[in-house]
């Protein structure tokens, strides 16, 4: 990933299960900062709400203290994902 003041952060994980049109998951495994190491598991789901998708993302297994805290702080500031079109 790389941030806006051009930082990148790397990370790496392999396709867990796929169900094409329902569900997806996949490990997600930092390779740097205080979390490099640390596998935790992206579960996402789809399901089908009249004309649209209702996407239901699932971060699991995440550390308990600080780091997830200030990474996800960072993370928000950073995401720009419409959410109506």
């Amino acid at each position: 990933m790389r941030a806006p003041d051009g930082s990148e952060h790397w990370l790496h994980g392999e396709f867990e299960e796929i169900s094409p049109h329902d569900f997806l998951s996949m490990s997600w495994v930092w390779e740097a900062s205080d979390l490099a190491g640390h596998e935790m598991l992206v579960s996402i789901t789809f399901t089908a709400v009249g004309q649209a998708t209702e996407i239901k993302l699932t971060h699991s297994n995440l550390p308990g203290k600080t780091p997830w805290r200030r990474i996800m702080t960072a993370g928000s500031a950073h995401s720009n994902v419409p959410t109506k079109p």
